[in-house]
């Protein structure tokens, strides 16, 4: 019998953060393929954490949309006009 192991790819920075969120809120976080436009007036506020992004979307009881692109992750809550957002990138 032959057994043949691969070294699995080392996950960068990024996408570690990215599998660690999944794992940790699959609850709230949900997977799409591209993110609403911005509305005419919508208010936009940068976190600097994706925990606080958490935290916000607990607090409004709404789901964080994840987007995945190369070397980018962006995640928002959408609560009617304001658009509360953290992006981790290379």
């Amino acid at each position: 019998m032959l057994k043949i192991w691969f070294k699995p790819e080392k996950l960068s920075p990024i996408e570690e953060e990215a599998l660690r969120a999944r794992k940790k809120h699959k609850d709230v976080i949900v997977d799409i393929g591209e993110l609403p436009e911005a509305k005419a007036r919508e208010m936009v506020i940068q976190l600097s954490s994706l925990d606080e992004l958490i935290k916000a979307a607990d607090g409004l009881l709404k789901p964080v949309l994840h987007k995945a692109e190369a070397h980018k992750h962006t995640y928002y809550v959408i609560d009617g006009l304001t658009r509360y957002e953290y992006i981790s990138e290379a």
